[in-house]
């Protein structure tokens, strides 16, 4: 089943509430870590997209979190 609309995804232990497009994050959501970090914003093809994020630091974390992920 591919993913589409609104819903959730939980991937080792990081959770994913929002928007699905054929799969894929996409529009509005949030990510969730199991420390209590979350991200808040828009997601494109998956990703977020780190021009919404209005603090450095926040997006430096985003993106340690994320390669972390993969």
């Amino acid at each position: 089943m591919i993913p589409h609309g609104f819903g959730s995804l939980v991937i080792d232990g990081v959770k994913y509430t929002g928007w699905f497009k054929n799969g894929f994050e996409e529009g509005r959501g949030q990510l969730s870590w199991p420390d209590g970090t979350s991200f808040t914003g828009t997601f494109k093809g998956g990703r977020p997209n780190p021009t919404i994020l209005q603090n450095f630091h926040q997006s430096c974390l985003l993106k340690k979190r994320i390669k972390a992920l993969q």
